[in-house]
């Protein structure tokens, strides 16, 4: 959103404050140790930023595209929410 966009609704900018505000958890894929930092807003809303390249991973095998997915990365990111590693605001 831009300035322009904000919504005004108090319960909206708290929210997104809120999320602002979440850290950046790294997280260490526990099959072939690629690396990503990793924000949630909620259990269904997973933020993943790679720090190292996919060329390790098993699934992605150094694929560039930013949409895709990794379902041992994944199990590692929900293994860390479950420890109580990466923070969900709220919960």
């Amino acid at each position: 959103m831009t300035a322009v966009d904000m919504p005004t609704d108090p319960a909206v900018h708290g929210a997104m404050r809120d999320w602002d505000d979440t850290p950046l958890t790294p997280v260490v894929c526990e099959e072939c140790a690629s690396r990503v930092f990793v924000r949630k807003k909620s259990l269904e809303h997973t933020q993943a930023q790679w720090t190292t390249s996919t060329a390790h991973c098993l699934e992605l095998g150094g694929a560039d595209d930013r949409w895709i997915t990794c379902s041992r990365l994944r199990s590692s990111i929900e293994s860390a929410v479950k420890r109580g590693v990466v923070p969900i605001p709220n919960q």
